[in-house]
């Protein structure tokens, strides 16, 4: 009676023999690159706490560049589906820019995958840092753009020792965890 009432496994379910495609490793950074912050989810409360952000990307020798749509809100998040899409692209799309970090987590990062230009992130492989809701941005690109971004600390979240310590291998001297 269980054999017959088990769903037979459908063809697409098939396991590859192949072997999976080698994921691209962006560019690691350096002391003085600039990094763009953005975010793809909640918003950050008032200047004051983007100023510590940006104070505490400068102490980590980066330069950060804030995206157009930092400061915007709408509703419980940090400005519409389309703009905060528009400053990933962006970010993605300026050859100054090295790295991505997210200021901070939430919910709303899966609203923009509709919206990304994915040829230009394929074409513009960058690390991108951040947790939380930013997991929706990581599997994206993973399986859209074919390269690895860092689960690791938003640009707002407390940079203890130890995140400090776990990020810097990775980040800068291009270690594997």
């Amino acid at each position: 009676d269980t054999e017959r009432n088990r769903p037979s496994r459908p063809a697409t379910m098939a396991l590859s023999n192949q072997a999976p495609k080698a994921m691209i490793k962006p560019a690691r950074l350096r002391a003085g690159d600039t990094v763009g912050l953005i975010e793809p989810a909640g918003f950050t409360t008032d200047n004051f706490v983007l100023d510590e952000i940006v104070t505490g990307i400068r102490a980590m020798g980066l330069v950060p560049k804030v995206a157009p749509h930092v400061m915007q809100r709408s509703g419980y998040l940090a400005g519409t589906d389309a703009e905060r899409a528009a400053d990933v692209n962006a970010m993605f799309a300026d050859k100054d820019v090295k790295a991505i970090f997210a200021v901070r987590g939430g919910w709303g990062s899966a609203r923009l995958l509709p919206y990304l230009d994915w040829d230009v992130i394929r074409a513009n492989p960058k690390l991108l840092t951040g947790f939380s809701d930013i997991t929706a941005l990581h599997m994206a690109i993973a399986a859209k753009a074919g390269f690895t971004t860092l689960h690791g600390p938003n640009a707002g979240s407390a940079w203890g020792k130890a995140s400090w310590d776990a990020f810097y291998p990775i980040a800068f001297d291009g270690a594997t965890p």
